[in-house]
């Protein structure tokens, strides 16, 4: 496998790696975007998602890829802020007041000339406004995204899958069995948007209402029976990713 130059869309590319060692070994390399292999990463509230997301971003920046990140919850200079902190191992408050550690400024500099080198990037779209997503609208974005830099992305991240409707002109039951039915139907239709456009895919979905006896037992493993309303939503997923954290990991800042 070779990476694929910007403006030819018929070389093979490299797979899209995950930056960690373990999931590089077992998927060969990460996922393949010749095939829109996508994954869906499962956790609870407040337990990591979205910085899985960014090292996903990140790692894949570092390896020459291109990534598109579609923010849908928060502001757009607070996901960018985010991405600073994951690739220069900076705090993000250290961050915001403009302040570098002297004995970092030179390994920030060899980081970002080995990105340059590399040529891999990453864009953010944010929306800004809940619930005004739909995946006719991420669908958009990659189109825009290939208009104005003459490919399509390596990646995309959606961030995170819940918050996106489908956009199939269905009108979902505000009940448990509607809400299952929208979440499954948001998995298939990002997944035949990386099909399409020949994109790995990641994303991220909320675990259901999980009791402490569970989550603070370091040898209990989320399931797909795990995932909030939707166990059937990981079918669409190449690769299926969950982490609990207890409180005490937490505190010791363990994963």
């Amino acid at each position: 496998s070779y990476f694929m130059q910007a403006n030819d869309s018929t070389v093979r590319r490299t797979k899209t790696p995950y930056g960690i060692d373990l999931f590089d070994a077992i998927t060969d390399g990460g996922t393949d975007p010749d095939s829109g292999e996508t994954d869906c990463f499962l956790g609870r509230s407040g337990s990591g998602k979205t910085k899985w997301l960014r090292w996903r971003g990140v790692s894949a920046a570092r390896m020459g890829k291109r990534v598109l990140h579609i923010q849908l919850e928060g502001t757009q200079q607070e996901c960018e802020l985010g991405y600073d902190a994951t690739w220069t191992g900076i705090l993000k408050k250290t961050l915001k007041k403009g302040e570098t550690p002297p004995e970092l400024e030179e390994k920030l500099k060899r980081a970002m000339r080995d990105i340059l080198r590399m040529g891999g990037d990453i864009e953010v779209i944010a929306f800004e406004q809940f619930g005004t997503v739909s995946m006719k609208d991420v669908r958009d974005k990659v189109l825009d995204y290939r208009k104005r830099h003459g490919c399509f992305p390596d990646l995309l991240i959606l961030d995170y899958l819940e918050l996106c409707d489908p956009g199939n002109g269905k009108r979902y039951a505000t009940t448990t069995e509607g809400e299952k039915y929208r979440r499954e139907d948001s998995a298939r239709a990002f997944k035949n948007i990386c099909n399409e456009f020949k994109m790995s895919g990641a994303t991220a979905s909320q675990a259901n209402d999980i009791s402490p006896a569970d989550y603070n037992n370091s040898n209990w493993v989320m399931t797909r029976h795990n995932v909030s309303s939707a166990k059937g939503l990981i079918d669409s997923f190449s690769y299926f990713v969950t982490w609990n954290v207890s409180n005490d990991e937490y505190k010791k800042h363990q994963g």
